[in-house]
């Protein structure tokens, strides 16, 4: 079974998202978002579903002890 496209969707909410817009129209839809972080939510999803996104850095803090203290 071949993944879902979800390109013109991604490329609208990156739009929407840089200029500040809630309305996003793609295809034949168009859907209007409550908050910036439902859009950031939803791009991440289709993303994650498309394949193409990056995976998130790791961050670790590191320690270490001379036996001094």
């Amino acid at each position: 079974m071949a993944a879902a496209d979800y390109t013109a969707e991604i490329a609208a909410l990156k739009a929407a998202i840089a200029s500040g817009a809630t309305q996003v129209r793609y295809d034949d839809y168009s859907v209007t978002y409550d908050s910036l972080d439902k859009m950031l939510a939803r791009l991440r999803w289709l993303e994650n579903q498309q394949g193409g996104a990056a995976p998130r850095p790791m961050a670790h803090l590191g320690s270490f002890s001379r036996g001094d203290r």
